[in-house]
């Protein structure tokens, strides 16, 4: 019976002892940590910190930026990198502040940068262009915001979020505010997306300048010059851009003044703009909502109209097509006040002076077309269900002298434009 006893004592013994270093092995095991992610916190080094981690990382690594403001002086900048993420702990939660910036051009420039994603945190106060990427195929930005703080002013750098030459651009749930040229711009690229994005207090609230394959989708332009612009420029790698879908957008109340710089071709849009396409082609405009744009809700203008109101506009580019062509606006919403914006510029001031109580017609077109091809189909302008919008053909070639509010001539049906496609999955 002792040995019995005894021998029952020895294995509970081993039993617990084996029970208790397990306890301590799970206690003591040190987190795993993912060599591929590196994390950063704000610090009186910051600068040198994270410009070194922008060189030295390698492709498919991320970088992790956690709650906090982060104070810098200089450009922050990445060059041939692929498979890079970018991150914060959130757009109102991670502060890249450059108020105190002395050198660069830019807050973060990325160039040759394939397959970049941008995520979740808030560029204060550039010097000059908030977030610039360049020659770069797949760039998405997620969650990301542009600000300069305070009113809004021409010494405010040009563009917020701004990639150009670019090829399959994702801009998701974007914010852009106080952009002395466009709070989002996508220049000279290639299949893009801007979707659920909000512009405040730019002079261009979001701009697709020179591109080809464009969509601008769910997005809300407020308080801007001029909401959504589709420009076309002569001069630039990619000319006569084409194929570009904007629809369920808000435009609401775009008439801050302009207070872009002398000579910026943004200078020459009129304060009260909901959407303007200069010179666009192949573009369709559906399902928006255009709320209290009273100078300009839908303009339709043409190159050589800009060429007389900014005589530093130029025209020698012998492949560019001055002309709007094959535009459909259908099923859109407008209401407005006969109110015009307090400050305006000389085509408001044009404007209103063709319609001085304050009823400038919701959709305006300019009337030029393109005299080498006067009966070209492929200048149409079609306008139909638009509700109770009202219609000017300005004639603005001939000072007005043809104005007419009849619509008819553009009641008339295009085939819709198909689906852009673009290929951002992120890198394995």
């Amino acid at each position: 019976m002792k040995n019995i006893n005894k021998s029952l004592f020895f294995v509970l013994a081993l039993l617990c002892l084996n029970s208790c270093g397990k306890d301590d092995d799970t206690t003591t095991t040190p987190p795993v940590t993912d060599p591929n992610v590196f994390t950063v916190q704000p610090s009186d080094n910051v600068q040198d910190e994270l410009q070194e981690l922008l060189i030295t990382i390698e492709n498919g690594q991320t970088i992790e930026l956690e709650e906090g403001t982060y104070n810098f002086t200089n450009t922050l900048s990445m060059v041939l990198k692929d498979c890079i993420t970018f991150r914060g702990a959130g757009i109102d939660k991670t502060f890249l502040n450059f108020a105190g910036q002395t050198a660069g051009a830019e807050a973060l420039k990325f160039s040759q940068t394939n397959d970049v994603f941008l995520e979740s945190f808030t560029v204060l106060d550039s010097g000059g262009d908030a977030i610039k990427i360049t020659d770069s195929d797949g760039v998405s930005l997620l969650e990301v915001g542009t600000e300069w703080t305070g009113e809004p002013k021409q010494e405010n750098g040009a563009y917020g979020i701004y990639p150009v030459d670019c090829k399959n651009v994702l801009l998701d749930k974007c914010y852009a505010r106080g952009a002395s040229d466009a709070g989002i711009y996508v220049g000279q690229s290639e299949y893009i997306h801007v979707k659920n994005c909000t512009a405040r207090e730019n002079v261009a609230g979001i701009e697709v300048e020179n591109c080809n394959y464009a969509e601008v989708y769910n997005c809300t332009a407020e308080r801007n010059t001029g909401g959504i612009l589709i420009f076309d420029l002569p001069g630039l790698v990619i000319k006569n851009g084409t194929h570009c879908r904007i629809y369920d957008n808000t435009l609401i109340q775009n008439d801050y003044k302009n207070f872009a710089e002398e000579g910026n071709i943004v200078a020459n849009v009129p304060s009260g703009t909901g959407i303007m396409l200069m010179t666009s082609k192949n573009v369709e405009v559906f399902n928006n909502t255009f709320t209290n744009n009273n100078t300009m809700a839908l303009g339709i203008v043409n190159y050589p109209v800009l060429q007389f109101f900014d005589s530093s506009l130029t025209l020698d580019d012998e492949d560019y097509a001055p002309y709007v062509e094959n535009v459909s606006v259908h099923d859109n919403s407008f209401s407005r006040t006969t109110e015009y914006p307090a400050e305006q510029n000389g085509i408001g001031i044009t404007i209103q002076g063709v319609f001085p109580d304050g009823d400038a017609p919701d959709i305006l077109y300019d009337g030029v077309i393109n005299p080498d091809n006067p009966d070209d189909p492929s200048q149409t302008i079609c306008i139909n269900n638009n509700g109770t919008a009202a219609f000017a053909n300005l004639d603005a070639e001939n000072f007005f002298a043809g104005l007419t509010l009849d619509i008819t001539p553009h009641l008339c049906d295009q085939d819709p434009l198909s689906v852009v496609e673009i290929d951002v999955t992120p890198c394995e």
